[in-house]
């Protein structure tokens, strides 16, 4: 603009564009994700005390495990009884915390020192009792858990992207600004849209001619 180039309004025009469709990007990946975390507490998280979000992990873990298991099978004893059920995600990392660290099996006294790292192991990476969930016998509602979850993943990549090709267009106008004003000029600058499997993918073909 400062160099009397038209060519700064198409520079605007992008930059507002892109701002415009990042904020829209956002707020769609923000409302899916309120959406999905809703979700999972209305329909698959055992509700035995006050509302508890997980992090992103954790909600993904949900798409893949059916049910959490129990944390402590039998409450009324003394420390904590891990989940046995390897078909639940807490008897999976039992499982897991018993092939690493006691050679001997599940049967090895509480009070050896490697039932102890089992049970940290365990503990580590296990879901406690504000994090439980089952999705009972309907897969479709896990699905459609599913779909929210991919969905707000994808606007948020749309908004990721978005800002690198924000952060591109002030690259571009700054280097055809430092061109311009050392006797490159034609710059002609095309933009176009070709369909692929994920979306819309945007390109942009730049081409200057050096002045003699």
């Amino acid at each position: 603009y400062a160099l009397g180039q038209r060519r700064a309004w198409l520079y605007l025009t992008a930059e507002a564009i892109g701002w415009l469709f990042y904020v829209d990007r956002r707020s769609a990946a923000s409302d899916l994700e309120a959406a999905y975390r809703d979700f999972a507490w209305d329909r698959a998280r055992i509700q035995s005390g006050p509302r508890q979000e997980g992090d992103f992990d954790y909600y993904e873990t949900l798409t893949k495990w059916d049910r959490s298991g129990a944390w402590d099978t039998d409450p009324s004893a003394p420390g904590v009884q891990p989940e046995s059920d390897s078909a639940t995600f807490n008897g999976s990392i039992w499982e897991r915390a018993v092939g690493l660290f006691l050679p001997d099996g599940p049967t090895t006294p509480p009070s050896d020192p490697r039932y102890q790292r089992a049970l940290e192991y365990y503990a580590e990476r296990g879901y406690g009792p504000d994090f439980l969930w089952d999705w009972g016998s309907d897969p479709a509602e896990q699905g459609a858990y599913a779909s929210l979850i991919s969905r707000s993943d994808l606007r948020a990549r749309q908004a990721t992207n978005v800002l690198g090709a924000i952060l591109a267009n002030h690259v571009l106008s700054a280097v055809d600004a430092w061109l311009s004003a050392r006797g490159v000029s034609g710059a002609r600058l095309r933009v176009g849209s070709r369909p692929v499997p994920s979306g819309t993918r945007w390109s942009a073909d730049v081409r200057l001619s050096i002045g003699r």
